[in-house]
């Protein structure tokens, strides 16, 4: 307070101690100063309403003549997208991939892989380890696999001979006998019993046994069963393809022009003089 005289008497009037010392701060740092009627007080100054107090991703606090910048953890706001998990760091945060494939679970036959962000259950290709039983087959579908039967009767070599059928069983196959395989004494019983099949014959078939096979070496000879053979005759004007059971006609032509003296002009089995 300082007093002002007047006549004959005087006023007591607030000394505004902030004013007075100016520039010099009669509070300490982080305070200042508030006059009152006749004195003066050290208040608090709250740093945290002044902007850019605290760097990006930091929180301030204030504190009684000082503040302090916290980290802010940006992860309670969840700002990472699903498949993702917040990891804080000092004034910042990272969005880290989640490896769903420790915790989900696919179904049976399918692997987990995960991706950014999600996973994928994928086939497991089940067949590879060849789990079906002999005479049969895998086919993998997704998550599975089904065994399915092996129809050895459909394969371009039949497993069974001549005289046998084949017949499909589940993971096999029988040769069911449809003929008996007979040599006869006679050429005439031999060709009658052969043309009943004609084994693969285009005209005529004749049974073989090992005592009768009297034919021309360069005949080809087939086997119809064990110690059974047989061979494919042809009519006059043919004669047997390379395979030893088709008849093509023989061009007689080509040879010395069929005999014929000017043109010669070839005829299935013969030709035209």
């Amino acid at each position: 307070m300082r007093e002002i005289q007047n006549e004959g008497s005087f006023i007591c009037e607030d000394f505004n101690e902030c004013d007075v010392f100016g520039e010099i701060n009669i509070c300490d740092i982080g305070f200042t100063c508030v006059n009152n009627v006749g004195n003066f007080s050290c208040v608090d100054v709250d740093e945290c309403l002044e902007i850019g107090s605290c760097p990006v991703g930091f929180e301030c606090f204030n504190r009684h003549g000082s503040y302090d910048c916290l980290d802010k953890n940006e992860c309670f706001d969840e700002p990472c997208e699903d498949g993702y998990a917040c990891l804080n760091n000092e004034g910042s945060y990272t969005c880290v991939d989640v490896n769903e494939c420790n915790v989900e679970s696919c179904p049976p036959g399918t692997n987990c892989v995960n991706t950014l962000g999600s996973y994928e259950c994928t086939d497991v290709d089940e067949c590879e380890d060849s789990p079906c039983d002999k005479g049969f087959y895998c086919s993998n579908s997704f998550g599975s696999f089904d065994c399915h039967d092996v129809d050895e009767c459909s394969s371009l070599t039949s497993p069974c001979d001549e005289f046998s059928k084949c017949v499909n069983t589940p993971g096999s196959f029988e040769c069911e006998k449809i003929k008996e395989a007979r040599v006869g004494e006679t050429a005439l019983e031999e060709v009658s019993t052969c043309e009943e099949s004609k084994h693969k014959c285009s005209h005529t078939c004749i049974l073989l046994s090992t005592n009768n096979i009297t034919i021309a070496p360069s005949t080809p000879i087939h086997i119809a069963a064990p110690n059974v053979y047989y061979r494919c005759d042809c009519p006059n004007g043919f004669e047997l393809a390379q395979n030893g059971h088709t008849c093509v006609d023989i061009d007689e032509c080509t040879i010395r022009k069929g005999g014929c003296s000017d043109y010669c002009f070839n005829s299935q089995g013969g030709d035209i003089k």
